[in-house]
């Protein structure tokens, strides 16, 4: 009554071939995203001050656009030069 299990080559063999092709993808995704981690390192200062201001700037930008009337490139500088002029010296 108790037969010993039977393997199956075939399923072992195809069952490994998947294992090993999802490690060798995970591998891929952390390598590149690592490297792209290092690309970027120095930047993030950088991109978290223009997430920043663009958060806090849009409700201007809506502002200055309901102003004008809609003209977007003129709408686009506005706010640029408003901030240039409050937080750089004219010097």
């Amino acid at each position: 009554m108790n037969m010993p299990p039977q393997s199956d080559e075939g399923f072992e063999s195809r069952l490994a071939s998947r294992l090993m092709d999802v490690l060798i993808r995970a591998g891929l995704i952390l390598a590149l995203a690592t490297l792209c981690y290092q690309v970027f390192a120095p930047f993030l200062h950088l991109m978290m001050w223009a997430l920043i201001l663009a958060v806090t700037l849009y409700p201007l930008h809506q502002s200055f656009a309901r102003r004008i009337g809609g003209r977007w490139p003129a709408t686009n500088c506005m706010p640029f030069g408003q901030v240039r002029t409050t937080t750089c010296p004219p010097w």
